[in-house]
């Protein structure tokens, strides 16, 4: 800015020294040369104005951009963060209730368009280097987010669940045990609440983490909000 402002003083001080030495140098003695001098003023403020009305212009446009952006990207994160937040609620249920709670609010490739519309967002022309890092970690934590959310709709006798191994063998010694064993057989039902804890405990995991990545772009939504509400 001290630059602008010393161009102008420079520009300025220029002018005026241009008008004090013609003066001396054609000094006004007839109306004509007053015509004269008044139709030169004139000119040289017309080209003033123009100049001046065009760069607050160029300025005034930039500062609508700028508006654009800010709300722009308000929106899409808003409306992403919204999506998220309810599928974390339903993703927060009984696991015996999060095939149907989260089949309400999630299918795969459901984000793909708020996954599009944040990659879109021209990063670089945010207004601070906080927005700019929030937004590149918000990109980055969305896939993370898509990925768990799959995970979990998936449910756990899929192999993205951790302890997909381990359930597929306390179901088939189950099956096993259960095609010879009585039901009175004291350790008859072992078996089946093994598996029964397993099942449990993925969709634990699984839904943990979804809470996690939930918990990471919160924080990045609020510097967010912080810097372009």
């Amino acid at each position: 800015m001290h630059w602008r402002l010393f161009f102008k003083v420079l520009a300025l001080s220029t002018f005026i020294s241009a008008v004090v030495a013609s003066l001396f140098l054609y000094p006004i003695g007839e109306a004509g040369h007053v015509a004269a001098w008044v139709q030169a003023v004139g000119s040289i403020a017309a080209i003033a104005g123009a100049v001046y009305a065009g760069r607050e212009g160029v300025r005034a446009s930039a500062r609508l951009q700028k508006e654009q952006l800010r709300r722009a990207t308000l929106v899409i994160v808003s409306a992403f963060f919204e999506r998220v937040e309810a599928i974390n609620i339903a993703a927060s249920q009984p696991y015996e209730k999060i095939n149907v709670s989260l089949s309400q609010v999630y299918a795969p490739s459901s984000l793909d368009g708020y996954l599009r519309a944040l990659d879109t967002v021209p990063v670089l022309e945010l207004p601070s280097p906080e927005a700019v890092s929030a937004l590149l970690e918000l990109q980055r934590l969305s896939k993370h987010f898509v990925s768990a959310a799959d995970a979990l709709d998936a449910g756990a006798w899929k192999p993205s669940n951790p302890l997909y191994r381990e359930l597929i063998e306390a179901s088939e010694k189950w099956e096993d045990f259960s095609k010879y064993a009585s039901k009175e057989y004291p350790g008859f039902f072992d078996f089946r609440e093994a598996r029964d804890s397993l099942v449990k405990l993925s969709y634990d995991a699984l839904r943990n983490k979804v809470n996690f990545s939930v918990e990471c772009i919160k924080n990045q939504v609020k510097i967010l909000y912080r810097e372009l509400d």
